[in-house]
């Protein structure tokens, strides 16, 4: 018994002894080197080529003497593609703190702050920290629009400054684009050849097409054209006619009247960015896509009358019906492409008879081999979705198209299952007039999801944004821009879509 006690007596004796070795803080035997950084957030977001400074002041501890100390500020450039380590960063300041006129390309950049001792080489640098750069004119709405001339400009109200800048073609570019707008889409990851020094670039862009067949992609850093129709494809053909650009997920397709030409998106193969035909012998504005199936797309061919699909990697197939067997074409005219994600995946088209007017639903089952036509539904013509001169759908909350008709708002239910009802507007005044709706989302950073409804009362154009329950409009509007010309189209651009799911390919 007293062997047991001794020995558990020594075992403490002997803890209490380490406790003391660990607990000592004398300089004995000991390197008090010490260099500790903090102060330094997790993520900025910065206005680019506008005057303003990325200013960071961090706190710094350290045992060493400030006059032995040495900073650098690192930053890991995206559009040089240097993100493999340390070796490839970019010093950007040898300052203590960063006060950094910010000049970068819209993207995401990440940065570390490095201190080290001159005279021992010792070194300690902070986390990595992501800086998100984007331009004036690179975050916000942007409104397609006809202006006084009848041709197509953009404005833009920016959500950074809560500010419009109207006529941005005219003001902060080429001019206007002839002819009155027939497709604006907004393109992440497009390639081009830099017109600053002429080296494959790539980044977001504006496309626009106009009903006189021009088409300019401009880079939405500063409204610089980076291409037309005279140099977007290798054939160089001048003559077709351009409905729009799609950004899919490998790919950038450009619909075209004699066909779909695709590029790799700069993630995936820098290039110059020409276009490259793939198969099929026209196209169209109507284009809905499938996220389940890595956003391949089925379209309306308005040149053969078919319905066609290309997949996520640029390849074609026809669509078929339920044995299989290819579809011919239709003798009809298509309004509106409609996409649902909402509890589901949902792909139609709203089509016409223009022999007698009637109207009916096409709906596609969509997978990686194509497009399986599953359902032609009439719409009874005693329904508003008969006759409604504005068509859109519900993208993430209820499987909806949205009928104007008579400047009065109805839901049509695309599952077949409940009957057309009004939705009530708020907040529009009775003489303006309904002229565009859509429902637009973004699911990243500030997540939203609106209903857009544009009025036109002479030369005015108002957009009014409300928040759903449910696919259904509530209370007043969260936001209004207004400005001068004709609306024709709304789309957000954000340095934060990086993805096709963040932001809807809508038909509108």
């Amino acid at each position: 018994m007293k062997k047991t006690i001794y020995s558990i007596a020594l075992a403490m004796a002997a803890l209490v002894a380490m406790q003391s070795c660990t607990d000592d803080e004398s300089t004995y035997g000991i390197d008090h080197t010490s260099i500790v950084i903090n102060g330094i957030d997790s993520k900025y977001d910065v206005i680019s080529f506008a005057g303003k400074h990325l200013q960071i002041n961090p706190t710094v501890n350290s045992t060493f003497p400030e006059s032995d100390l040495e900073y650098r500020w690192y930053m890991y450039n995206p559009n040089k593609g240097n993100m493999a380590g340390k070796d490839t960063a970019e010093v950007v300041s040898t300052d203590r703190n960063l006060d950094m006129e910010v000049k970068l390309l819209d993207g995401k950049y990440s940065f570390y702050y490095e201190v080290a001792s001159k005279s021992t080489g010792y070194s300690q640098r902070s986390d990595i920290f992501e800086v998100t750069s984007a331009s004036i004119l690179s975050k916000g709405f942007y409104v397609l629009k006809e202006n006084s001339e009848g041709n197509t400009d953009v404005d833009l109200y920016s959500t950074s400054e809560n500010t419009l800048y109207a006529d941005l073609l005219a003001t902060r570019s080429t001019g206007a684009l002839k002819g009155k707008p027939r497709a604006l889409d907004i393109i992440p990851y497009l390639c081009y050849v830099n017109p600053d020094d002429g080296e494959n670039a790539g980044g977001t862009c504006l496309s626009i097409t106009t009903e006189s067949d021009k088409v300019k992609w401009y880079r939405i850093l500063d409204m610089t054209p980076i291409k037309d129709e005279t140099n977007c494809t290798y054939d160089n053909k001048t003559d077709r006619k351009p409905y729009r650009t799609v950004y899919g997920d490998w790919s950038i397709y450009y619909f075209a009247g004699d066909g779909v030409y695709s590029t790799y998106n700069y993630s995936i193969m820098p290039s110059i960015g020409a276009f490259g035909t793939f198969g099929d012998t026209g196209s169209s504005i109507h284009i809905a896509t499938a996220p389940s199936t890595t956003h391949s797309m089925v379209y309306w061919n308005e040149t053969t009358k078919m319905f066609s699909f290309v997949d996520y990697n640029g390849s074609y197939y026809p669509t078929t019906d339920e044995n299989y067997m290819p579809l011919g074409s239709y003798n009809l005219e298509c309004i509106k492409a409609l996409a649902s994600y909402a509890g589901g995946e949902t792909c139609c088209f709203l089509m016409k008879d223009p022999a007698t007017g009637n109207r009916q639903l096409y709906f596609f089952s969509v997978g990686y081999g194509g497009a399986i036509l599953t359902e032609v539904r009439d719409i009874d013509p005693a329904l508003h979705a008969a006759n409604a001169n504005l068509i859109a759908v519900n993208g993430q909350q209820a499987t909806i198209m949205y009928c104007i008709d008579n400047n009065r708002l109805y839901a049509y239910d695309l599952g077949g299952v409940n009957p057309e009802r009004e939705l009530p507007l708020q907040g529009i005044p009775a003489n303006e007039q309904i002229t565009y709706i859509a429902n637009r989302w973004f699911n990243a950073g500030d997540t939203w999801d609106y209903l857009f409804i544009g009025t036109q009362s002479g030369d005015t154009y108002k957009v009014y944004m409300y928040e759903m329950v449910g696919g259904e409009p509530v209370g007043q509007p969260v936001k209004t821009i207004s400005g001068k010309g004709k609306l024709r189209k709304v789309d957000y651009a954000d340095p934060e879509i990086t993805y096709p799911d963040i932001t809807p390919l809508l038909d509108d």
